[in-house]
């Protein structure tokens, strides 16, 4: 097995050409975080990305390596799909693959199971929620849609007439987007991902990309001309990925990220969509609309047994921390200060 190891943002336009061909052509490469756009756009941001071009363009595994040689996914905490970039049955020694992109460990929380290769170091399986659009069925309930039109109508009575953008290509509107994201990540008491600049830019180049087979794709309802909700997300040439939606508080008594996902499913074959992937967790939502899912593993892919073992050591003593009796005796306000400093670390 060949590698040869590039900085992201240099990779000669036929290795680009060849990974969207075999992204294209791969089934289970479908979501947008595969696209060489992604890697891209992360790459125009940040200064630690890199991609393994193995055996000449046969396959490409992209990443992120800090100076100590520890490993994460492109794009990090907000990658929610990553790992090879191979044609189906294609199989490769990940250990050597490690060490030629000088890599003592490589972190992994969205790999999707059928990269049988990431196997050996699987500690969690979870799965990503899928709403497959592909069939001419009517995918949502008609007792979801019954409930959440007269939603509708009541913030149309209460509000003005109601308007649904599904590309809006308003950078001041993605901005919006995130500055309400922002303010629901400081409610809800989680590290705010978007006062990282780098992830602020992220949204912001992805927003501004509009190519056929990758672009940012932010959708916006607005009610009386005002904006109640906005999605900011993601798209392939056929699979659009669900990623951060956020509303007006204001207007929350007529779940408004709900009545503009809705109209998002009804208007997504116009953009040749045949899936909207919403994501790993197990929220109501998700259950609720999916018809699908996609089987995903977790873990810590390593040069080294011992290397293996000191990363489930550090994840073993973390959950038992968190869980211990005494840690309920260290004052909250600690508590939070720690916590927050191990999220800050994620996002980084």
């Amino acid at each position: 097995m060949k590698v040869t190891v590039f900085s992201a943002n240099q990779l000669p336009e036929e290795l680009l050409t060849r990974w969207a061909e075999i992204q294209q052509k791969h089934p289970d490469l479908g979501s947008p975080f595969f696209c060489p756009g992604f890697t891209q756009a992360v790459a125009a941001v940040r200064n630690d990305a890199q991609v393994a071009v193995i055996n000449g363009g046969e396959a490409f595994f992209p990443f992120q390596r800090s100076s100590l040689g520890f490993g994460r996914p492109i794009g990090g905490a907000v990658s929610d799909y990553h790992g090879l970039i191979a044609p189906p049955g294609k199989r490769y020694d990940l250990v050597t693959l490690m060490r030629a992109c000088k890599l003592l460990n490589w972190d992994f929380d969205h790999v999707p199971a059928s990269q049988e290769d990431f196997s050996p170091w699987q500690t969690i399986e979870a799965k990503s929620y899928i709403l497959d659009i592909s069939s001419d069925q009517q995918v949502v309930s008609k007792e979801t849609r019954s409930r959440y039109s007269s939603k509708l109508r009541k913030l149309e009575r209460d509000f003005g007439e109601i308007e649904f953008e599904m590309e809006c290509n308003d950078p001041e509107i993605v901005r919006l987007c995130l500055s309400l994201k922002s303010s629901q990540y400081r409610r809800s008491g989680v590290i705010d991902l978007f006062s990282m600049p780098w992830a602020q830019a992220l949204a912001e180049t992805i927003a501004a990309k509009q190519e056929p087979s990758f672009a940012g794709v932010t959708s916006v309802l607005r009610a009386g001309r005002r904006p109640v909700a906005i999605h900011f997300g993601m798209r392939s040439k056929t699979t659009w990925h669900y990623w951060f939606p956020a509303y007006d508080i204001e207007f929350g008594r007529y779940s408004p990220g709900m009545l503009l996902l809705l109209k998002m499913i009804s208007r997504a074959p116009e953009m040749n969509i045949k899936a909207i992937d919403f994501g790993k967790g197990d929220t109501d939502y998700k259950r609720q609309l999916s018809n699908r899912t996609v089987p995903l593993i977790e873990g810590s892919a390593a040069i080294s047994r011992s290397l293996v073992a000191l990363r489930q050591s550090q994840r073993d003593l973390t959950e038992w921390v968190r869980r211990a009796p005494f840690v309920q005796m260290i004052p909250a306000r600690l508590r939070k200060v720690a916590w927050r400093a191990q999220e800050w670390a994620r996002f980084r």
